[in-house]
């Protein structure tokens, strides 16, 4: 799963509306991708949080019950991946990966890490 501050959503939104594009089909996700365990230990190390109570678990994909399952790949374990090249070629942007989208909630939220008072994370996007 790609993780993102919801800023990033916002960017996008404001972006697209103020180059008025329409009819675009455009994905957004963070440059990599992670399990919910990694996000929830990443997530401890940049707020400074122990992670001891934070254990690995299955966490099942949610499908429609009753729904054909001819196109299920033999080992039944589905891939998706997030098609971002659209996104940063439109908007002429590079999109975070999940530690530097968390730098950026924390800066946000009035933390102090090392990226927020350098003013790295300002404009949240990088701009090519």
């Amino acid at each position: 799963v790609g993780f993102l501050d919801v800023l990033y959503l916002c960017q996008v939104f404001k972006m697209a509306i103020e180059q008025n594009i329409s009819n675009r089909l455009i994905h957004l996700s963070s440059k990599d991708v992670m399990t919910f365990h990694e996000f929830a230990k990443l997530y401890c190390r940049v707020f400074g949080k122990s992670d001891a109570s934070i254990n690995k678990g299955v966490w099942y994909f949610p499908e429609q019950k009753g729904a054909d399952f001819a196109d299920l790949p033999p080992d039944g374990v589905r891939f998706y991946k997030m098609y971002i090249n659209n996104l940063e070629t439109l908007f002429k942007v590079h999109l975070p990966t999940i530690e530097e989208s968390l730098e950026l909630t924390r800066a946000r939220l009035g933390g102090q890490g090392d990226k927020a008072k350098s003013g790295e994370l300002s404009s949240g996007l990088r701009f090519i």
